[in-house]
C-alpha cells in the first residue's frame, strides 16, 4: 500500500481556515478591519500591502455585507506626509454590493499611503469616513 503525504491536505485546512476567518486571502493587504472603522457595514481592501517598484496601480475593492441602497462617494489615495496626510488621488464609486477601483502609481513617490473612504448612502443625506491602515509603496 503506498503512503499518502498529510502535508498537502494540512496545507490546504489551514489556509481555508484563514480565508474562512479572515474573509479572504488578502488578510495582510491594507482594510478597514484594521484601520479606523467608524462605517460597520461598509468594507474595503487593498490587494496588497507593500507595493515594489514594479508595481502599477494600487486597487481597492469596497463593498457591503447589507446592500440596502445604493453606496456611493470618493476614493481617496493620501500619502502620509509629516504628521498629516496629503490625497494623492481621488475616485468616484457607486454600488450596491462591491466596487473595485484602481489608483495608478505613476507619478506616486515612494512612501506611506491610505485608502480614506467618504461614504455617502442614497436613503439620506449622511455620510461617514473609513480609513485603512496604511500601506507602503516604494517608487
Amino acid at each position: 500500500m503506498k503512503k499518502i503525504s498529510m502535508k498537502i491536505p494540512v496545507i490546504t485546512i489551514f489556509t481555508l481556515a484563514i480565508m474562512l476567518f479572515f474573509g479572504s486571502s488578502n488578510a495582510l493587504a491594507a482594510d478597514f478591519d484594521s484601520g479606523k472603522m467608524e462605517d460597520i457595514d461598509v468594507w474595503g481592501y487593498t490587494d496588497a500591502s507593500y507595493y515594489t517598484k514594479k508595481a502599477t496601480s494600487v486597487d481597492f475593492l469596497i463593498g457591503t455585507s447589507y446592500p440596502f441602497g445604493h453606496k456611493k462617494g470618493t476614493l481617496y489615495l493620501q500619502r502620509k506626509s509629516g504628521k498629516s496626510w496629503k490625497t494623492c488621488k481621488s475616485k468616484t464609486f457607486d454600488f450596491v454590493h462591491h466596487v473595485e477601483k484602481s489608483f495608478p502609481l505613476k507619478g506616486c513617490s515612494t512612501g506611506y499611503y491610505r485608502i480614506k473612504a467618504k461614504i455617502t448612502y442614497s436613503y439620506s443625506k449622511d455620510y461617514s469616513y473609513n480609513y485603512t491602515n496604511s500601506f507602503k509603496v516604494n517608487r
